[in-house]
């Protein structure tokens, strides 16, 4: 039984940590959402930058949103 709960547990923590985020990107009086699904903060936090450094380069931004 306790190795049930423990297991229950550990599973419910870990499936937690990711979530879906979306990364809205702005250029001039354009905007538009990427999806990034279920993926941790940090994760997340990395394609937007990726995806940023895209739209930099036309000077566009964008922002991780939850």
């Amino acid at each position: 039984m306790k190795k049930t709960i423990a297991f229950f547990l550990i599973t419910s923590l870990i499936s937690s940590c990711k979530k879906d985020y979306s990364c809205e990107c702005t250029f001039k009086t354009f905007t538009t959402v990427h999806s990034i699904s279920n993926q941790t903060k940090k994760n997340a936090t990395k394609s937007c930058e990726e995806i940023n450094s895209t739209w930099q380069d036309s000077d566009g931004s964008c922002k991780l949103l939850k």
